[in-house]
């Protein structure tokens, strides 16, 4: 076993294999990151409409309650 790995990781095919493998692994780690940075971006803007609504509620302000619940 040793001796495949070795002959398929030095000669050209290895080469294609690790070159594709560390492309997708990239790839696959961009998008996990820009999935994260989007994720985070809607929670606060979730977050900020949250704030606004109770603010809204509480200051008996029905319209703008619901012109923020609208959105």
């Amino acid at each position: 076993m040793k001796d495949f790995l070795n002959a398929a990781t030095s000669g050209t095919g290895g080469a294609s294999i690790t070159g594709a493998v560390t492309g997708q692994t990239t790839i696959a780690i961009a998008s996990l990151v820009l999935m994260a940075a989007f994720g985070m971006w809607g929670a606060y803007l979730r977050w900020r409409d949250s704030k606004a609504l109770r603010d809204a509620l509480e200051c008996s302000d029905i319209k703008k309650a619901i012109e923020i619940r609208g959105k």
